[in-house]
């Protein structure tokens, strides 16, 4: 009989007992913490960050923008196991108080400007530089300021906000659910962070794809006594879009304990429609962790370097000119095929031999690199099923 699998509370899917094994090790893999209930035949999947609460604290007679704040940031961080609260006074031991402050205007301003300011003890981990690094990426103007308190004194973080003036031109709901976003993506990277959990133990789906899908409701809806009408002819089968990507990666060992990674991202269509023209990201934490060479090209050099077969140019490109100084700036590399090029159904392309050498790995102690495949045309994402993940003892 498979195994019931649950995530916190949610039943997510169902293993096979011969899978347990593995799935077991792959929850250790990817940082989960984990019971199997060998009496009820379920197997539990604690969320990395539950326990840990964001109390929003706003005036809620005049609060509607800074609701609706609250409310999307909730929903980015959700699945992490973070819980959200509102309005529940002093912050206590295990939660951060956010204070939202009431927006202003200002007329000198083209564009929103958001100010920080995060209250925590000289033991805490500064969340500045999640937040900093976050905001910066996607080019929001904001004055971040720390301030260190006593041991005993509440964690906190206030966030007050300059808007321009309403005939300026600027999109009021885009930023909103931008800014969401990316403090939702500050906050599970800070108390992943703190509690020294991976990124790839808060989200439900690293390990969906393990799993058997819940069982779909058989049964009909129809009242007794009803008929159901008959079902219209089908006439087109639903596309299905999917894919898998890999990181198929070998260690060398080199003298003074010098690492080399060189890699090979496999890339798969798993569904039953083609994926046209596969955008790679590279991403790499710290940014500075790594150099990367390989088989890929500068735009510049594509006419002098690139190899040519019976269609043209063939091969990968980086996506900028200036990739080398923003990958420092953002950790990311960003790669694309030099010419159109289509996955078919169960077919698979592959971006080879990606050297990655380590450049500060051992001032950070740690080094994590993943992959994320984004398909423009059809609005897809699939980030990598494996990572690098190097830590110093």
């Amino acid at each position: 009989m498979a195994i019931s699998v649950h995530y916190g509370t949610q039943l997510i899917g169902k293993v096979e007992p011969s899978s347990l094994g593995t799935f077991l090790l792959l929850c250790k893999e990817y940082g989960f913490d984990h019971e199997w209930h060998v009496g009820k035949n379920t197997f539990t999947i604690t969320p990395a960050l539950q326990g840990q609460v964001l109390n929003f604290a706003y005036n809620s007679e005049f609060a509607d923008y800074e609701k609706e704040l609250a409310k999307q940031i909730c929903t980015y961080v959700t699945d992490s196991g973070l819980e959200c609260t509102y309005n529940k006074g002093k912050s206590i031991s295990r939660t951060l108080l956010i204070r939202l402050g009431q927006p202003s205007t200002n007329r000198f301003i083209q564009s929103p400007v958001v100010t920080f300011h995060h209250y925590h003890s000289p033991n805490d981990v500064p969340l500045k530089s999640f937040i900093q690094r976050e905001l910066n990426h996607y080019g929001i103007t904001c004055d971040f300021q720390s301030h260190k308190v006593s041991q005993k004194s509440s964690t906190s973080l206030s966030i007050d906000f300059d808007f321009p003036e309403e005939d300026k031109e600027y999109d009021l709901d885009s930023f909103t659910a931008l800014f969401a976003l990316v403090i939702g993506t500050a906050l599970i990277e800070y108390y992943s962070e703190c509690n020294n959990k991976p990124i790839s133990a808060c989200s439900i789906h690293t390990l969906t794809p393990y799993l058997i899908p819940k069982e779909k409701e058989t049964e009909s809806s129809a009242p007794k006594g009803e008929v159901k009408p008959a079902l219209e002819p089908l006439t087109k089968v639903e596309e299905n879009l999917n894919a898998e990507v890999f990181l198929d990666y070998t260690v060398y060992v080199k003298e003074e304990q010098q690492l080399q990674f060189i890699t090979d991202v496999l890339i798969k269509n798993t569904g039953t429609a083609p994926l046209s023209n596969p955008m790679i990201c590279l991403k790499v934490h710290p940014n500075e962790g790594v150099s990367i060479t390989g088989q890929i090209l500068p735009p510049s050099a594509l006419e002098t370097n690139g190899v040519t077969s019976g269609s043209g140019l063939k091969g990968w490109r980086y996506l900028e000119e200036d990739w080398y100084e923003k990958a420092k700036v953002r950790g990311e590399y960003w790669v694309a095929p030099i010419e159109a090029l289509t996955v078919p159904p169960g077919g698979m392309v592959t971006l080879p031999n990606v050297q990655l050498k380590p450049t500060s790995l051992y001032e950070d102690k740690k080094l994590t690199v993943e992959a994320i495949v984004y398909f423009h045309d059809e609005n897809l994402s699939f980030p990598s099923n494996n990572l690098i993940h190097v830590k110093q003892a």
